[in-house]
């Protein structure tokens, strides 16, 4: 007959249960901590403990300081978030790169981004809107790209310079500007938007395009990727820029569409839409992309926001045709007559009030 022995104390493994209610974690029923935006409250008892963080550009917490303003612990990571000179000397914060949380269960490691778990360059499963991306593996983290995007919850990209956020502000009034923030995920917070009513065109523009069903990104960027019309994605985009001659300046501003009061010329902006269009510059994906020069002036920027944004862009996400999105020139070879009116008309009074705006400042 066999023998019963008891099991060492150190041979027993202890379980912790965690429970995520919202912004709220209680482990082992206890509640543990609080989270908010700029940091976290840790519980002992009914007693609070407040702990803050410093972010980069990025979201990332680089610095964690205590009430007292103690550093607690200090972060520095690899562009896909692997960490190094990581300092934890008295902090037990999971909360790291993007401001996720890294789950380092079984040494496996793991950045939760809600949506899905990630690994290094790489997502552990599907993007569950691969199809809005199917020229980009659907395991991809940022589009292979995390200099450049941010992926707030493993489902959308999106841009990281809050330079692109001030080019929109910038066509509207000073009142309206205060209505136009980012949320924690890094969208234009549709609900504050939605709060406020103007009779701006402008606005009211931006206000469609946020609450479109079609996601649209922004960029101030010279170089872009684009789908020809052919099904292949090209990485050949390049964006020209011309300095301004102050002879021909247009001091009125807002009469030409395609040109800026700034005077400022070249190749200074692109819609890419989705579909297929005459031009052969495509959206990649199912996403409209707006790309800016940035070697423009902030007012240059934001007149051709007004083109391409409350544009071109709107005027798809409103008819969804690329044929009524586009310059229909009689005859290009002259560059006469654009047979576009509704278009041109959208440009010319979204350019104009934007003049106005950066104007009255």
């Amino acid at each position: 007959m066999g023998s019963m022995l008891p099991v060492p104390t150190d041979k027993v493994a202890v379980t912790t249960q965690t429970d995520y209610c919202g912004n709220v974690i209680y482990e082992n029923g206890t509640l543990s901590r609080i989270l908010f935006d700029d940091g976290y409250i840790m519980m002992s008892g009914a007693t609070p403990t407040y702990h803050y963080y410093i972010q980069d550009h990025q979201g990332n917490n680089r610095v964690v300081l205590n009430q007292s303003g103690t550093i607690e612990q200090t972060n520095h990571y690899y562009p896909f978030g692997m960490t190094f000179g990581e300092g934890t000397e008295n902090s037990d914060n999971r909360y790291k790169y993007n401001g996720k949380e890294l789950d380092r269960m079984h040494g496996l490691d793991l950045y939760d981004y809600g949506a899905r778990m990630q690994d290094g360059i790489r997502f552990t499963t599907i993007d569950p809107l691969a199809e809005k991306y199917y020229s980009i593996s659907p395991y991809a983290y940022c589009a292979n790209n995390p200099i450049r995007f941010i992926d707030p919850d493993g489902c959308v990209i999106k841009p990281i310079i809050n330079a692109a956020l001030d080019m929109i502000k910038n066509t509207l009034t000073t009142k309206d500007m205060d209505y136009v923030k980012l949320d924690k995920n890094g969208n234009i917070d549709a609900s504050l938007l939605n709060s406020h009513k103007s009779e701006s065109g402008n606005y009211q523009a931006l206000s469609t395009l946020v609450n479109s069903d079609i996601l649209i990104e922004v960029n101030l960027s010279a170089d872009f990727s684009y789908m020809d019309n052919g099904g292949k994605v090209q990485d050949d985009g390049k964006l020209t820029y011309q300095e301004p001659d102050n002879d021909f300046v247009d001091s009125d501003g807002g009469h030409d569409p395609s040109s800026t009061s700034t005077v400022e010329a070249g190749k200074m902006g692109i819609p890419l839409l989705p579909g297929k269009g005459r031009s052969g510059s495509n959206s990649p994906d199912n996403t409209i992309y707006i790309y800016i020069n940035p070697n423009l002036s902030e007012k240059a920027q934001a007149e051709m926001y007004s083109h391409e944004g409350n544009g071109h862009g709107l005027m798809y996400v409103l008819t969804r045709d690329r044929d009524k999105s586009r310059h229909q020139i009689d005859d290009p070879k002259r560059g006469s007559y654009d047979l576009n009116r509704p278009l041109i008309n959208m440009i010319l009074k979204s350019k104009q009030e934007t003049v106005k705006n950066m104007r009255s400042r």
